[in-house]
């Protein structure tokens, strides 16, 4: 699939009209949003609690909540946090609709007294993290790298240009462009078994920064749910239900590089828990090489959530991206010595190449009511890319060089479903998950010298 047809799957699927729920429905939701009295700023992590109920939560990282399954009434509902004063609002539920609440709170001094905590030593060696929203949104992430980066313990490195999928060292690991490393966007595998570059190749530039609202973190061998390719860790990148608010940016600087962002947050399909959104990034840079590096890379996301009860829910994401770009690739230090070249310089500077990938994502959730849940997921893929490298310059060929092209085009479709069950056994809880799963690779790939 061409980029033009994917701009124009995405105009029609914008244009579908999100319509409310059914009528007679004997529950309601609460949707609303807890920031900062002083500032205004959402804040994360509050504790939102519905007074004389069982059912409260935790605010995402842009400061809202929802709370379905209500009882038609009256009730007082109030966000605490620390370091804050908590805050309570009188709210009406009505049933089939949603009420919308805003709690703002005023810092107040924490006083500390002495706390004892004692736990259990973990019954396993496996290590497990959830990067918080907080990291997100201070550190740098202008790129699918900078996400990577924010992994404790994870470092990338990046060679033949900016178009290729990272360099991905974890645990000790060498794990070249995802050998030993799984990466997943909303359930959706990103790493391409029998790739032309390297097995398990996972490149994640189809992913823009400002859409991920968390990242889970699996190390170790120790997780079966996540394949034969997370020898050294599983990574999981979530991306926001909702925006915040919509937002047009533009960023440039050196060696005429340029980013231009656009995030998109629907109005009409914002009430009866549905949602739907759109994001378009464009990033452009020549790099500080002496050949420039003419990296040009167009990234398309757009995202819808229906609620089709209370409890079910039906998601689809479709995106992609398209980049070209060149390379000044490996340089050999003798020849920066010699003065032959600068250490920004090339000795063939025909490296680089065209590469691209475009998704359906489509997932089905729901809750009973005494906690069981059941997840099933559909996804498709097509992928394609030309890279072009020289790793020993004009060793055998000394008019020519020694090019060498690696083609890969695939089709990817998966299917994953899962069900999970919480029971008391005694004095502590069980919690089961039954799942399963099949994936499909159509491979063409090549090498040609």
């Amino acid at each position: 699939m061409k980029l033009r047809n994917l701009l124009a799957i995405l105009a029609i699927f914008l244009l579908v009209q999100l319509r409310g729920t059914a009528s007679g429905q004997a529950t309601g939701t609460i949707e609303g949003v807890v920031r900062d009295e002083g500032s205004g700023r959402p804040m994360g992590t509050a504790n939102v609690i519905l007074a004389d109920t069982e059912h409260g939560v935790a605010t995402q990282a842009d400061g809202r909540f929802v709370l379905p399954t209500i009882a038609p009434g009256r009730y007082s509902i109030t966000a605490s946090h620390v370091g804050y004063e908590s805050a309570s609002q009188q709210v009406t539920v009505r049933a089939g609709d949603t009420s919308e609440v805003v709690l703002a709170l005023t810092p107040e001094p924490i006083r500390l007294d002495g706390i004892l905590v004692a736990a259990d030593p973990a019954l396993s060696a496996a290590s497990s993290r959830t990067v918080r929203a907080f990291d997100l949104r201070t550190r740098p992430r202008r790129s699918s790298q900078q996400l990577l980066q924010t992994v404790p313990g994870l470092v990338v490195s990046q060679h033949a240009g900016g178009g290729k999928a990272e360099q991905i060292f974890l645990r000790g690991f060498d794990n070249d462009h995802g050998t030993d490393v799984s990466v997943s966007v909303d359930g959706m595998p990103v790493n391409m078994v029998s790739h032309g570059h390297g097995q398990g190749y996972a490149d994640l530039q189809f992913l823009i920064p400002e859409i991920v609202e968390g990242i889970d973190v699996h190390k170790g061998p120790y997780f079966a749910d996540f394949g034969n390719l997370a020898n050294a860790g599983h990574v999981a990148f979530r991306t926001r239900q909702r925006l915040a608010g919509n937002v047009v940016n533009v960023e440039a600087g050196e060696f005429n590089t340029a980013r231009y962002t656009v995030l998109y947050q629907l109005p009409a399909a914002s009430h009866h828990g549905h949602s739907a959104y759109f994001a378009g990034d464009y990033y452009r840079t020549d790099g500080p090489f002496d050949h420039p590096q003419d990296l040009r890379r167009l990234t398309l996301f757009a995202k819808v959530r229906r609620t089709i009860s209370p409890n079910t829910r039906l998601t689809l994401d479709v995106g992609g991206f398209s980049s070209t770009w060149d390379a000044s690739g490996q340089i050999p230090e003798r020849a920066v010595e010699r003065g032959l070249i600068s250490r920004w310089g090339a000795i063939d500077d025909g490296e680089g190449g065209q590469t691209s990938r475009h998704n359906v994502n489509l997932a089905f959730e729901t809750w009973g009511q005494n906690g069981d849940r059941f997840k099933t997921q559909a996804y498709w893929s097509t992928y394609d890319q030309n890279l072009y490298s020289n790793f020993t310059f004009f060793r055998w060929d000394v008019e020519f060089g020694n090019m060498i092209e690696q083609s890969d085009a695939r089709r990817v479709v998966g299917f994953n479903s899962s069900y999970t069950t919480d029971r008391s056994c005694g004095p502590i809880t069980c919690s089961s998950t039954f799942a399963g799963g099949f994936r499909s690779d159509d491979i063409d790939t090549e090498l040609w010298q």
